[in-house]
């Protein structure tokens, strides 16, 4: 197995009771946000929080929370294309992620929530992207400058609850070993 799914203690391999219910607990509690802030367009806890799943779990744990929580909220807020658009805009966002992050200096707060901010804004894009290959729009700028507001409210987001939860993740990431 590559280096970039592992944790640096266990391999693919060894997902103990234990583990298996952190991912669980970890991606119900994504669903319960995601969920309560659907009537605030964009402005979600969510994206700050796989990222810190990211940081403290690792990448392949990552994956596994941001896709099943994006495959749950789709069953209750309705399954299309942009259920596998979501998914692949969490993977590739957590995957630039993990690599920024091997740079000591990018896991400091403020770091992390100049890293919050910029991803919402890299998943904003990339969605769109998405809807203009699906959709064959020929002007990707205007479609993405349109969407730019509800890309900033999601950074804003990202950028606030980095700061909220940066530090009660990584106590439960120390608590739960």
């Amino acid at each position: 197995m590559s280096s970039i799914f592992q944790n640096s203690n266990r391999n693919l391999k060894s997902f103990s009771p234990k583990h298996l219910a952190t991912l669980g607990l970890l991606t119900a509690v994504c669903v319960v946000i995601r969920l309560f802030f659907t009537w605030l367009p964009n402005f979600t806890a969510v994206t700050a929080l796989i990222l810190l799943v990211c940081l403290y779990w690792g990448l392949f744990d990552a994956l596994i929370v941001a896709n099943l929580m994006v495959l749950a909220t789709g069953l209750y807020l309705g399954i299309g294309y942009w259920v596998f658009e979501q998914m692949l805009a969490y993977s590739l966002v957590l995957l630039i992620y993990f690599l920024l992050c091997k740079i000591p200096s990018l896991k400091k707060l403020p770091m992390q929530m100049m890293l919050a901010f910029c991803s919402a804004l890299l998943y904003g894009f990339i969605i769109s992207a998405c809807e203009v290959f699906i959709f064959r729009i020929n002007f990707f700028w205007a479609y993405y400058g349109a969407g730019i507001p509800f890309d900033l409210m999601h950074a804003s987001g990202s950028f606030l609850f980095m700061l909220i939860l940066k530090k009660p993740v990584e106590l439960l990431r120390k608590r739960l070993g």
